[in-house]
């Protein structure tokens, strides 16, 4: 598992994601009724990753 799929894993609203390095892409699935977007952001930044939320 990569970094940024780690740090994502480690915050308990997140389900499931998967990174597309070759498109600059992140997918992630989370529980709505805990999503945090801040954190979420906050996670990926930490590691040097730019991010857009769709």
């Amino acid at each position: 598992m990569g970094k940024v799929n780690s740090a994502l894993a480690a915050l308990p609203w997140v389900e499931e994601s998967s990174v597309d390095f070759k498109n600059k892409m992140c997918t992630v699935v989370v529980k709505t009724d805990s999503y945090d977007e801040a954190a979420t952001v906050d996670a990926i930044r930490a590691l040097n990753f730019g991010v857009t939320v769709l």
